[in-house]
């Protein structure tokens, strides 16, 4: 890891996780301990900082996906067409028209690898909540979230489900702070590019039905 790297990781409580991004490339060895966590949005959750400036809506494909790509190559994948083809959601913040936090949602599948199972009506996942660097240390993460809430909500959508690394510490705080709560703690192990064990480790709530 660069010196670089390494201090961005550290400022932002993210030293194991970067670290566990370094096995993966070099040495193509990945361990994910994680939360499946629920998430619902309440009357009354508790505030959270509203910065100024921001836009927040869903993006759509096309034109617009190719100027998200121009103003942030580093950031695009070839799979954000594929998900737009799928009709998943994506959630985004932005300002002066320039992409900041973004959030996905699929809402017909709970698909985290190797699980992916049907969800019921009214339920979607999200995944892939990204915040782009040069807008961290903002405080964007709980706010996108919220506002994630608020437009799924409007979307016909109540209850999310999500997974969060268990060395994302900061993710996880903001989230129990809008009430999600922890259902599973499960360990996935891979490597070089096989699946050695998906485990689950500890249940926090029982099993319900149309729970992943």
């Amino acid at each position: 890891m660069k010196l670089k790297n390494i201090k961005h990781a550290l400022k932002h409580g993210l030293f194991l996780q970067e670290f566990k991004k370094w096995l993966g490339r070099h040495v193509d060895f990945r361990f994910i301990p994680y939360y499946l966590m629920e998430e619902r949005a309440f009357p009354g959750e508790p505030s959270v900082k509203d910065p100024q400036g921001y836009e927040v809506r869903i993006l759509k494909g096309g034109t617009e996906l190719q100027d998200i790509v121009r103003q942030n190559p580093s950031v695009y994948t070839a799979s954000w067409k594929e998900r737009f083809e799928k009709s998943h959601l994506c959630v985004a913040l932005l300002k002066s028209g320039r992409l900041a936090a973004y959030c996905w949602a699929d809402p017909e599948e709970f698909n985290f690898s190797p699980r992916s199972l049907s969800l019921e009506a009214g339920d979607a996942y999200l995944y892939d909540a990204f915040t782009i660097d040069a807008f961290r240390g903002q405080g964007l993460a709980p706010y996108m979230r919220k506002q994630c809430y608020r437009i799924l909500n409007e979307q016909g959508y109540d209850r999310f489900y999500s997974v969060s690394d268990l060395s994302n510490s900061s993710t996880i705080k903001f989230k129990k702070k809008l009430h999600a709560r922890i259902l599973r703690l499960r360990l996935k192990i891979d490597f070089r590019g096989k699946e050695l064990c998906n485990l689950a480790i500890r249940n926090y709530a029982g099993r319900n039905k149309g729970q992943p």
